[in-house]
């Protein structure tokens, strides 16, 4: 019978029976359990970007928990991919980084925000990440990407609405693949 139990080697050290095994035990949901708190987004990493994204949206947090959540995760989990080279694009890593940020964007849209907003939370986190120096110097590099594709999809919304009034203009019955076209093709959000 095969004990389940870590096994000491002459070493001192611990062999695990399956090593790299991921626990799911992130940064944030230890700083978060010390804490006391069941919300990783009241941790010292949230903190600055969720006061600025209170400034910008004239929202609390805890009005719009779900808006805040999306658009603070996502917009860190772009600002790093940009910066480790998955530009936002039509496909590979560089598709994350595009839905990432236009989730985001939508989620910013649904609590009021007006205008462009994303660049500047990217800011607060690049300003914070202290330890990642290439971070810090493509810092410049990363807003303009992330301003960029946010104006890109901007165009976007404003070019679908156009084409779904068009449509509705000329009383063409909507189809069931009107949807998939739409989002598919032109890049507009259904949801």
């Amino acid at each position: 019978m095969k004990s389940e139990y870590p096994k000491k080697e002459d070493t001192g050290f611990v062999k695990m029976q399956n090593p790299n095994i991921d626990y799911g035990g992130r940064l944030e949901r230890v700083a978060t359990a010390l804490n006391g708190d069941k919300d990783i987004y009241n941790t010292a990493f949230f903190l600055n970007p969720k006061k600025k994204l209170m400034e910008l949206s004239g929202k609390q947090y805890t009005d719009v928990l779900k808006s805040f959540r999306i658009i603070l995760d996502h917009v860190r989990a772009a600002t790093f991919l940009i910066n480790d080279g998955a530009e936002p694009a039509n496909s590979d890593a560089g598709y994350i980084t595009r839905r990432l940020l236009r989730r985001a964007i939508r989620a910013g849209k649904k609590i009021g925000i007006q205008g462009s907003f994303v660049g500047e939370l990217s800011e607060v986190y690049i300003d914070e990440a202290t330890a990642y120096e290439d971070l810090i110097g493509n810092k410049k590099k990363v807003i303009e990407i992330v301003n960029k594709e946010e104006n890109l999809f901007y165009r976007t919304l404003q070019q679908g609405e156009f084409e779904i009034q068009n449509i509705l203009r000329i009383r063409v019955k909507l189809q069931v693949q009107m949807p998939f076209v739409f989002t598919k093709h032109m890049g507009f959000p259904w949801s």
